[in-house]
């Protein structure tokens, strides 16, 4: 079962949405203390939406953190998940209903798509079996 959490609810499960973003994020230990107060402060206001999975139990099993923005190509909105997190394996059933929460919310704020990147393969594999296409590769250098 899947489901958004409320801003009121963030603080109860901040150490879990906060392990869960430092594991799924490219963040160095420069730049973690910024992305994790500003993620704070924006699931706090609504800006960010957390959605968390419970297994059959009602055990925490995953936890996707998913912004409104905007195409930089067609200014379409869309959803983008920006982390996706799973704290035991789960088969391809479990991320489909929880991909048709995501399209509810998209549709519900009049989204066109949703979007994703990720460097996980097994993320990866999850989002092409769900119906994702891979679009674009992502290149980055530093300087």
């Amino acid at each position: 079962m899947f489901n958004v959490i409320t801003p009121d609810q963030v603080p109860k499960l901040w150490n879990n949405i906060k392990f869960a973003a430092e594991k799924t994020g490219d963040l160095t230990d420069e730049d973690r203390p910024g992305y994790l107060l500003n993620l704070l402060h924006d699931l706090l206001s609504s800006k960010a939406q957390c959605i968390i999975g419970r297994d059959s139990k009602g055990k925490l099993s995953s936890i996707a953190i998913i912004r409104i923005t905007y195409n930089d190509v067609t200014n379409e909105k869309v959803v983008h998940i920006e982390s996706l997190y799973s704290f035991e394996h789960t088969d391809i059933e479990f991320w489909k209903m929880g991909l048709g929460l995501v399209e509810k919310f998209a549709r519900k704020n009049n989204c066109k798509a949703i979007t994703g990147r990720s460097t996980n393969p097994r993320a990866i594999e999850i989002a092409k079996s769900l119906g994702f296409n891979n679009i674009y590769q992502y290149f980055s250098k530093g300087v």
